[in-house]
């Protein structure tokens, strides 16, 4: 599960999970009514300076690049114009509520979603509409406007305005530019020179030379607190999260996938990193979570805004997201198949934990409202108009550091950039700066139209699809905002998604006789260790049983639990299971597929709960969903001995990079595990 990336299937990361480019191209269009031509260069050159300080070409060479940039500037910053909205219009009506629930439909959904859409009209007056459909949770109960869901890394968004206000900060002798190791001490890539010449703005941008490495991050739980939490109000099994230092620690041992600032990676490690700078560099700031409640938070009037999901959860206001169990995904992709609820994926406090800042903000609809409004007014709160984030902040994140995508498959989409927890592009003809976050079970979208004072959210939680979905809900509220005549984005949307499931049905099927690795399975079986990503212990399941095979008591234990915790695991093959404690993932599966070759699967394995939406089964006690990565290994073997495995197709690096190459396992890996024992 990413947080967020505007792509389909996006798991914080976002913004999934990398599925295809979901953009496309109009020209990006600025009037430049009132303003010499002369100032409109001035403009653009000044913006390929800052966007992109690495670049030493002339302004006439990037020309391209410039309008790029333009969707993440304010038309106040160019001293444009703003558009007003002549003449709003009404989007919640019953002919849209009709099309909601033909796209729940449509798509066999049993969760719902929130949506917020705010216009700032010619008296400067605003409408409002906020409203819910569907399921918020497993009990039944409606979606409202004031149901709280998990926003994923549309929390980015805050960090870059978190980070803004410290530069704003004259005592702290912060700038966008400074490097981060000048004021933070454990800071370290495995890169030296992007070590030591890393900025915030880097880090804001993507642009170290990270891939996203989603699968190091750490839950640090165990079997037996997910089954003595299954309260509803106990369902903080996984609060142990690593340290920020820890965190940090191991981020200095992942591998890179490209050179520092030539390509944007979306990393949401990078955030985590922003979100520690507040409590390092004020003594009276015990946390980043409190630090944004109390500077952001609190003074734009988010009261349904929240890194306290424990006491959501008890208010009965969070959502739970869910998930589809038993789809026969040959005979129908979008089968309903038994609906599962799902635990809270990062229960905490108002004190947050160290993925607060990549993607642990919950939200309402109704205060996405207040937040769109916030933005397009450059930081103010709409109903005091006090000053809470200065407008530089706003218009600096807002502004584009690195091209996400260079090209646009579809018609109506431009290229797209990414600023400070912002994407920009433009939607036939209309600026948009967004973003997107996904977490277990949730998916939102949070998107502003600032040259027409517009904004439009959609949080779904239906875990499988509510990416598409959202974006779906989202872009006909846009066509309908704008008198446009509507895309059919459902259709486009249903057909990328069964596409992707053609491709995966395509993969190379095992042989029917394949050779045997170059040492025995029972003595690949042990411990290895990757400093980034941890140790674990591959258990070997074999068809005849495992208890045939000389191992440890642990994994005696583990293959014991197969059955139970893993039951979609087909061991008629053999396979490598190691318990992999992540916050994406229960479970690493490896299965043989040719010679020193296993195809593996990241599993999350979780405790059914109680449904009023489907029958209780007695016999079937846990679940399990597949992280969208599908994980290859392949062992290195010297001397008839395992000496390590490398694992490719997780670290889910950006467009157009390279896959690691070279003469040796190692260094054809994108993570190494090296032998313990």
């Amino acid at each position: 599960m990413q947080l967020g990336v505007p792509i389909p299937n996006a798991q914080m990361g976002i913004d999934l999970k990398l599925p295809n480019v979901q953009a496309a191209v109009t020209a990006t269009q600025v009037s430049a009514t009132n303003n010499s031509g002369s100032d409109l260069w001035s403009v653009l050159e000044s913006l390929l300076r800052y966007s992109c300080p690495s670049l030493t070409f002339t302004v006439w060479a990037l020309l391209p690049l410039a309008f790029l940039a333009l969707p993440a500037v304010h038309s106040q910053s160019l001293g444009l114009p703003v558009k007003r909205q002549d003449a709003v219009r009404n989007v919640l009506d019953p002919d849209f509520d009709q099309f909601v629930q033909q796209i729940l439909d449509d798509w066999n959904v049993s969760a719902g979603l929130g949506v917020a859409i705010v216009q700032k009209k010619a008296d400067d007056t605003w409408l409002i509409e906020t409203k819910g459909y569907g399921i918020a949770k497993g009990d039944g109960s409606n979606v409202t406007e004031d149901t709280y869901f998990s926003i994923g890394s549309n929390t980015k968004t805050f960090t870059a305005m978190a980070t803004g206000l410290l530069v704003s900060n004259e005592s702290l002798s912060l700038s966008w530019k400074t490097k981060i190791a000048s004021i933070l001490p454990e800071w370290g890539l495995n890169d030296s020179y992007a070590t030591s010449h890393s900025t915030i703005l880097d880090l804001m941008g993507h642009r170290v030379g990270l891939p996203r490495h989603d699968l190091m991050y750490e839950a640090n739980f165990s079997s037996s607190d997910m089954v003595r939490h299954l309260q509803p109000s106990q369902l903080a099994y996984r609060t142990r999260l690593l340290t920020f230092t820890q965190q940090l620690t191991r981020i200095k041992h992942l591998k890179p996938s490209a050179e520092f600032r030539e390509d944007f990676q979306y990393d949401s490690n990078m955030y985590t990193v922003l979100s520690y700078l507040p409590q390092h560099l004020i003594p009276s700031v015990s946390s980043y979570a409190r630090f944004v409640k109390d500077n952001i938070f609190v003074p734009l009037g988010l009261n349904q805004t929240t890194f306290d999901s424990i006491s959501a959860e008890k208010s009965g206001n969070l959502a739970q997201g869910f998930v589809r169990d038993k789809v026969n995904k040959t005979e129908n992709i979008f089968g309903r198949g038994t609906p599962r609820v799902l635990p809270y994926w990062n229960p905490s406090t108002e004190d947050g934990n160290m993925i607060s800042g990549a993607g642990g903000a919950i939200m309402s609809v109704k205060d996405a409202a207040i937040w769109l409004q916030s933005l397009l007014l450059l930081g103010q709160n709409p109903a005091t108009g006090e000053a809470v984030i200065p407008p530089e902040v706003v218009e600096t994140t807002a502004s584009g550091l690195g091209i996400v995508f260079g090209t646009a498959p579809w018609p109506e989409w431009s290229p797209m950039v990414y600023g400070g927890g912002q994407f920009g592009y433009s939607y036939r003809g209309h600026n948009a700066l967004e973003h997107t976050g996904g977490a277990t079970g949730f998916l939102s979208v949070i998107s502003r139209f600032p040259f027409d004072n517009v904004g439009i959210s959609v949080f779904c939680n239906d875990g499988d699809f509510g990416d598409s979905i959202m974006q779906v809900i989202k872009s006909r509220i846009a066509d309908k905002v704008f008198g446009l005549e509507p895309v059919d984005w459902n259709a486009r949307y249903k057909a990328q998604v069964s596409a992707q499931f053609e491709q995966i049905m395509a993969l190379p099927q095992r042989p029917s006789e394949p050779a045997d690795p170059s040492a025995p399975f029972s003595s690949i079986a042990g411990v290895y260790n990757d400093l980034a990503y941890g140790r674990i212990e591959l258990c070997l399941v074999t068809p005849q049983g495992a208890h045939n095979v000389t191992q440890s008591d642990s994994c005696r234990a583990l293959v014991d639990d197969v059955p139970t915790k893993l039951p979609d695991v087909d061991t008629s093959i053999p396979t490598f299971v190691a318990k992999w404690d992540k916050l994406w993932s229960t479970h690493l599966v490896l299965r043989h597929f040719d010679g020193n070759l296993f195809n593996g699967s990241a599993l999350f394995s979780t405790p059914i709960l109680n449904s009023s939406l489907v029958n209780a089964s007695h016999s079937q006690t846990y679940f399990t969903q597949s992280f969208e990565t599908l994980p290859n290994a392949e062992f290195a073997i010297e001397d008839g001995k395992a000496v390590g495995f490398g694992l490719t197709g997780v670290w889910e690096a950006g467009t157009g990079i390279e896959d690691p190459s070279g003469d040796t396992v190692q260094e054809r890996s994108e993570v190494w595990f090296a032998r313990e024992q």
